[in-house]
């Protein structure tokens, strides 16, 4: 039982650790679109293909929805499991509703989907929210708790 509560805390952490690298990825290329031109047309390509096919403006509300509908579930299950988890849950819970919250403002602001990195903030975000809610999951399992 020892050694599973210290494996789901060390994948806990490896995934907290992932989402800072991809934020870090998504801030490199960013830096190297000013220096390398390759990059900057892979982008903007990548950019244009991806607002013409898949960031529509009904795809972007379908996935805004889907967002909010999320962050309601979280918010629920949060308040009502707040004494009964450890803080690693807890800290989970709330990094969740921070990626959220990062995913509808990228999705919504004029100067974030101006990036020419724009695609890949948004995969880079919406990874992250899994990860996280994969760490609430981890959380719950090396609690014990039961969802009944």
């Amino acid at each position: 039982m020892m050694k599973t509560k210290r494996l789901c805390q060390a994948v806990y952490l490896l995934f907290c650790l992932i989402q800072i690298a991809l934020l870090g990825a998504v801030c490199i290329l960013q830096t190297l679109t000013t220096k390398k031109a390759g990059v900057n047309h892979h982008l903007r390509f990548t950019r244009t293909y991806w607002m013409h096919n898949y960031l529509t403006p009904q795809n972007t509300l379908i996935f805004s929805i889907i967002l909010v509908l999320i962050a309601a579930v979280i918010f629920v299950a949060l308040f009502r499991l707040w004494n009964k988890t450890g803080i690693y849950t807890k800290i989970a819970f709330i990094l969740s509703l921070l990626w959220i919250a990062a995913l509808l403002l990228s999705l919504h602001l004029e100067i974030v989907s101006a990036l020419l990195v724009y695609p890949y903030l948004l995969l880079a975000e919406t990874i992250a929210l899994l990860l996280s809610c994969i760490n609430i999951v981890l959380g719950f399992s090396t609690n014990k708790l039961r969802f009944m």
